[in-house]
Parts: C-alpha cells; sequence; structure tokens
C-alpha cells in the first residue's frame, strides 16, 4: 500500500513538473528597452539621448551653459 502512495506521489510531482516546464517554454522572454536617438553635442562633441539634450536653434547641446555660448 506505501509504494501504491508514494508512486502516486512521483507521478503527481512529474505531472507538476512538466507543466510548469510548458508554461516557462510559452512565456514571452523579458523585452529589451526601446532603443533612443543618440545626438551630439554642437558645442563640445559629447553624446547624449535625444531626450536628454537641450534643442536651440536646431542644434543639440549637453547642457545650459553650451546652449547660451552658441547664442552668444
Amino acid at each position: 500500500m506505501l509504494r501504491l502512495l508514494l508512486l502516486g506521489l512521483a507521478v503527481w510531482l512529474l505531472v507538476l513538473l512538466v507543466r510548469y516546464y510548458r508554461r516557462s517554454l510559452g512565456a514571452p522572454k523579458s523585452a529589451a528597452p526601446p532603443q533612443e536617438d543618440m545626438v551630439r553635442c554642437a558645442a563640445c562633441g559629447v553624446y547624449l539621448p535625444r531626450s536628454a539634450s537641450i534643442l536651440r536653434h536646431g542644434a543639440h547641446y549637453c547642457c545650459e551653459q553650451h546652449s547660451e555660448r552658441a547664442g552668444q
């Protein structure tokens, strides 16, 4: 009787493991972060993300000081 219970328990665990494995195969992979365009500062030449740049007179700058100097 004990052997039959142990066999049933082993089959039940095997079924659970197979279900878990099949679900993990169908799960979507972690998405990569979206890529953002890089722009070059017109004053010093450093590259930075477009969202972090300052746009003045059609040129991108990395900081306020560079954008003000270019406007002089």
